[in-house]
């Protein structure tokens, strides 16, 4: 694409701020997925913790 164009999807796929801003899309999306599933493993860790301590203290 040229320079003259008016097309604004264009103009940014042209830029080094539209590979920027989705370079840093992609690494936030990709935190996301991580701190989710850490979140989650996390939890049902703890659940089961408590579940036993539970457990334990009931059979006292």
């Amino acid at each position: 694409m040229s320079r003259g164009t008016k097309n604004p999807a264009g103009s940014l796929i042209d830029e080094d701020r539209g590979v920027t801003a989705t370079e840093y899309a992609i690494i936030a999306a990709i935190i996301a997925v991580v701190l989710v599933a850490a979140i989650g493993f996390v939890g049902s860790e703890l659940t089961r913790s408590y579940l036993g301590l539970a457990n334990t203290m009931a059979s006292s």
